[in-house]
């Protein structure tokens, strides 16, 4: 007897495994990716809202800040990066 995964609610991973596919985007929290190096910061969250800041997220933001307050996450601008 084989066992199945169970569905999966939100998402699954791709076959390969390199990536989590979120199917329903009205997820109970906002999921949110951090993509830094030692001084920029990207807050991202899966529906393309979040914030940025060089250093200081208090006093260096550079885009739209929601404190801790991701509830009211909405939807902001859209940055692709491409590995060249």
């Amino acid at each position: 007897m084989t066992r199945m995964a169970p569905r999966a609610v939100y998402g699954e991973f791709s076959e390969d495994g390199s990536e989590f596919i979120v199917r329903e985007p009205r997820l109970p929290a906002p999921w949110v990716n951090f993509l830094t190096n030692e001084e920029y910061c990207a807050v991202i969250s899966h529906t393309g809202g979040g914030y940025s800041f060089y250093r200081d997220p208090k006093t260096d933001r550079i885009l739209y800040w929601v404190g801790r307050d991701l509830w009211r996450d909405r939807p902001g601008r859209y940055v692709f990066l491409r590995d060249m």
